[in-house]
């Protein structure tokens, strides 16, 4: 029997999570019981921060992860794309370039430059700002206040350029800092503000959509290529299955999300074109500067 291993680090009810279970459900489907799907949720509730997750997967301490883009750019630098604001504003679009020759070449960059198999692409949201203290309509209200960012060069100097003070810390201490109330601002896709519970933390919620996140599915590679070839196959088309799903789950829950949160008396502000084109004017000199390498071809595809 082949044991697999796969943790994460969202919260058992994220769809991210959810993904994952029926990734092992498709898995065992398929191989019975050959295989065993073993799944830990969060390494957070272990004591990890978020951040440990993909190095324990190289490591070999779990054989599968998701993993957003942003930790990766170092060794893959044509994933910068996925951080360049106000850049991509069409799911479809994007995972029409992921399913093809775009998403391709990522796959094989990460084969020859890292120590994952790169399975599959899930969307991990359009990322918008919540905070506590006011309504966000234009940069000018972003003034004087904090805001929890990814840890990244390029994020920092996106919310600096806004008018933000941001501070680059791992989502487990961010919790407990915007719990705490030491940190005024975040910026999340609805989909990890509803996993985190943030909406019970901040009142208001600008939808910017300022970044689309992708989340990578990740294995690794030594235990991939490992398996036996009838395994190998079967997590691929498991992995496949899985992405599919969990793409689906992830636009439902964007509609389903603000009404939810709504209900729990979080306000929304709905920029209107000329409000969304002031901020992407704010961080315009950094936008330049993340797509001065991409090509050009691709960056009109992208933006229709």
């Amino acid at each position: 029997m082949q044991t697999l291993r796969f943790a994460g680090y969202q919260p058992t009810a994220s769809i991210h999570t959810k993904a994952a279970r029926l990734l092992g459900d498709a898995l065992e489907r398929r191989l019975g019981d050959a295989v065993a799907f073993e799944q830990t949720v969060s390494i957070l509730e272990l004591g990890h921060p978020a951040g440990d997750l993909a190095p324990l997967v190289a490591a070999g301490t779990y054989d599968l992860c998701y993993m957003a883009t942003i930790r990766f750019v170092p060794e893959v630098p044509a994933l910068r794309l996925f951080d360049t604001p106000f850049l991509i504003d069409d799911r479809a679009r994007i995972f029409g370039e992921l399913d093809g020759a775009f998403g391709d070449a990522l796959k094989a960059a990460f084969a020859a430059k890292t120590p994952y198999r790169l399975l599959g692409f899930w969307d991990n949201g359009f990322r918008q700002i919540s905070n506590r203290v006011r309504p966000i309509r234009e940069p000018a209200d972003c003034h004087g206040l904090t805001i929890r960012t990814q840890i990244a060069e390029d994020i920092v100097e996106a919310f600096r350029l806004i008018g933000f003070e941001p501070k680059p810390i791992d989502i487990k201490l961010a919790v407990e800092e915007l719990t705490a109330g030491r940190i005024d601002a975040q910026e999340n896709p609805l989909t990890s503000i509803n996993a985190f519970s943030i909406q019970k933390l901040h009142k208001y919620i600008t939808l910017t959509g300022h970044v689309f996140g992708v989340a990578l599915l990740l294995c690794n590679a030594e235990r991939h290529a490992s398996l036996p070839a009838e395994v190998r196959a079967a997590l691929d088309a498991a992995a496949a299955e899985a992405t599919r799903a969990q793409r689906a789950m992830a636009v439902e829950q964007d509609v389903s999300l603000i009404g939810a949160f709504e209900a729990q008396g979080v306000e929304f502000v709905h920029l209107t074109g000329a409000e969304r084109q002031a901020f992407a004017d704010a961080v315009a000199p950094l936008t330049a500067r993340l797509t001065a390498g991409i090509d050009p071809e691709l960056l009109k595809r992208l933006r229709g």
